[in-house]
């Protein structure tokens, strides 16, 4: 990680440290984490602690946390080449993550990934005690994780009153048009057409928008539909391609 948090230190950039990872916010508001396989030399971190109740000030005990360590290896005159970032997730604030989780599953491909080992080491206490933790994976190795908090900060608008506002947008309910915040949404390229997520989707009673026409059937070439919470997911059709 040194040779990202470089730059952000260079730049006067805030950004919050936990376990071998840092996160960063990208105007305006969404976050951005970047993970390491070790912790990292140049900057102070500390294992994830679900159990902290946050007030949203970014102080603990009256001091806000120090960037770095006391000798933490010094900045080189050059900032150092930025390495390949390849995508690893996507994180979901959730009321109820087991539930987005169990709908995830019986809509896509994905697979419950086994929580006993990050529960044991870099997550503890997210097994339902001081949160809530779901993730799952994919084939390719990406993974979906739904995150409920129980002790943190939620600012003047609650993560339950955000997923009623956009659960509750025109159309939401049965798919039958978009939205601005439907913009926000996380997508998956589906080998071969889409006739297959329409049939699951329609075996679950999920209602879903369709985007584009391919060949002369007029088959969608994107679909779109919400999970519980209201995030928006995107497949994309690869024939269409």
């Amino acid at each position: 990680l040194d040779s990202i948090v470089d730059r952000f230190i260079r730049d006067g950039v805030n950004f919050v440290t936990r376990s071998s990872s840092f996160y960063v916010e990208v105007p305006y508001g969404i976050t951005f984490q970047f993970l390491a396989s070790d912790w990292a030399e140049t900057i102070w971190s500390e294992a994830f602690n679900f159990c902290r109740v946050t007030n949203g000030t970014g102080q603990l005990t009256g001091d806000v946390q120090p960037l770095t360590l006391p000798g933490a290896l010094p900045l080189p005159d050059e900032p150092p080449p930025i390495p390949e970032l390849p995508p690893s997730h996507h994180s979901f604030f959730s009321t109820d993550a087991i539930a987005a989780a169990n709908f995830t599953l019986r809509t896509t491909s994905a697979a419950r990934y086994d929580m006993s080992g990050v529960f044991q080491d870099t997550h503890r206490y997210g097994d339902g005690r001081c949160a809530q933790l779901e993730w799952l994976s994919f084939s390719d190795g990406f993974q979906v994780h739904f995150v409920e908090q129980f002790h943190k900060h939620e600012g003047e608008q609650t993560v339950a009153e955000t997923e009623e506002y956009l659960t509750s947008l025109p159309g939401r309910d049965g798919m039958t048009e978009l939205d601005s915040y439907a913009d926000f949404r996380i997508g998956f390229s589906v080998s071969g057409d889409l006739a297959d997520a329409e049939s699951i989707l329609t075996q679950q009673g999920v209602a879903y928008y369709t985007l584009g026409s391919a060949g002369a059937s007029g088959d969608p070439t994107e679909i779109l539909f919400q999970l519980p919470g209201g995030v928006i997911v995107e497949l994309f059709g690869t024939e269409a391609n």
